[in-house]
């Protein structure tokens, strides 16, 4: 699959998944963070996992040992059969309580620029590398 048909593809299923979860149509901030993370990584092709999502204690679901995209981590994360399945995953991911400030983000930007604060990545410059992929998901989708 090239990158341009993976957002349609991931566009396609996010969009109505945010209306369902309750959250504005960010679905192509979703997408740029979802390419950060290693949209054609293993971990995202083989397991549809394409936020990095690692399964804590208190997941039941199956997982997978791997290490991180620098090679030098290893943990556990989460596995999905589909990508629909890995998608709403991701939303369950973010129903625990310190993401739900994204619920109230308008725009796809705004959604990049609280995602790491609320938990997901330390490094302050995180929300910037995501917004980095921004301009190429919007040609993608032709907006």
């Amino acid at each position: 699959m090239t990158k341009t048909e993976y957002i349609r593809k991931m566009y396609s299923i996010l969009a109505p998944m945010c209306a369902k979860y309750g959250y504005h149509n960010v679905a192509a901030g979703m997408i740029a963070q979802s390419i950060q993370e290693g949209w054609n990584s293993g971990l995202a092709t083989k397991y549809h996992n394409y936020w990095g999502m690692k399964a804590g204690k208190s997941y039941k679901g199956p997982t997978v040992a791997m290490n991180n995209k620098a090679g030098n981590d290893p943990a556990v994360y989460r596995t999905y059969s589909s990508m629909e399945q890995g998608c709403d995953g991701y939303f369950v991911f973010l129903s625990y309580p310190r993401y739900q400030p994204l619920r109230n983000c308008v725009t796809d930007s705004e959604y990049l620029d609280k995602i790491g604060p609320c938990g997901w990545n330390s490094n302050p410059g995180y929300g910037s590398r995501c917004k980095s992929h921004l301009k190429e998901v919007y040609e993608a989708l032709g907006s």
